[in-house]
C-alpha cells in the first residue's frame, strides 16, 4: 500500500472544512432571510390600516351643507350705492345724478312691489291654519300632518332644491338628521338650536304637534 502524503491529507481536510463552513454560511443566510421575510410580513400585517365602518349619511347630510337660498331677501335701494355703481359702469359725471335719481325711483317701485307680494304670500301661507289642523291629528298615523311651504321660496320642503323628507307623521320627524332639521327650521325662519332634542321640540311647536 503506497504511503499517504501528509500535504494531500491537509489540503483535503482544509477543503472539507471550507465546504462545510460555506454550507453553514449559506444555511444561516437562508434561515436569516426566512426569518426576515416572515418578520417583514408580520410587520406589514400589523401596519395594515384598520377598517372603518361606512356611515349612512353622505357628505350632503352634514352640518356644513348650507341652506339653499333660492331668492335672497329684498334690500331697500340706496342712492349712494347706485351712484357708485354708475361710476363703476363708466357713466359720465354730468349724467350720474340724473341716472341715479331715475334708477332709485325704479328700484324703489320694484322693492315696494316685492314687499307687498311677500306680505300677501305670508298671509296665504299662515302656519296657524296648519297648526289648528295638526293639533287634532295626534302622531299623524291616522291623518297626515299639514305642511306649509318655506317662507322665502314658496316651495314645499320635499321639492328641489331642498329634497327633504315630508313630515307626514311623527316617526318621520323623529328620524330626521341634524342637517334636515336645520334646513326645516331655516326654511321657516326659525332659530336653529344646537341639540337634536331642542330642534325636534321647536318643530313640534311650529307645526302644532302635541304628542
Amino acid at each position: 500500500m503506497p504511503p499517504v502524503l501528509r500535504s494531500h491529507t491537509k489540503r483535503f481536510s482544509s477543503s472539507v472544512q471550507v465546504a462545510s463552513s460555506s454550507t453553514t454560511t449559506v444555511a444561516n443566510k437562508n434561515e436569516s432571510g426566512l426569518v426576515a421575510s416572515s418578520s417583514s410580513r408580520r410587520t406589514q400585517a400589523r401596519k395594515k390600516p384598520p377598517t372603518t365602518a361606512v356611515k349612512n349619511d353622505d357628505a350632503k347630510d352634514t352640518e356644513e351643507a348650507p341652506f339653499p337660498l333660492i331668492r335672497p331677501p329684498a334690500v331697500k335701494p340706496c342712492l349712494e350705492q347706485i351712484k357708485r355703481e354708475a361710476v363703476a359702469k363708466g357713466i359720465p359725471e354730468y349724467e350720474i345724478d340724473a341716472y341715479a335719481s331715475w334708477t332709485l325711483r325704479f328700484q324703489t317701485a320694484l322693492y315696494n312691489l316685492r314687499v307687498a307680494a311677500d306680505e300677501c304670500c305670508s298671509d296665504l301661507d299662515d302656519p296657524s291654519i296648519c297648526r289648528v289642523w295638526n293639533l287634532t291629528r295626534g302622531d299623524g298615523s291616522a291623518f297626515q300632518y299639514e305642511i306649509m311651504p318655506f317662507s322665502d321660496s314658496a316651495r314645499y320642503p320635499w321639492e328641489a332644491p331642498y329634497n327633504l323628507p315630508k313630515i307626514s307623521h311623527l316617526r318621520v320627524l323623529n328620524s330626521l338628521s341634524m342637517r334636515e332639521l336645520s334646513w326645516y327650521l331655516q326654511g321657516y325662519h326659525m332659530p336653529v338650536p344646537p341639540t337634536r332634542t331642542e330642534r325636534i321640540a321647536l318643530m313640534k311647536e311650529y307645526m302644532g304637534i302635541t304628542v
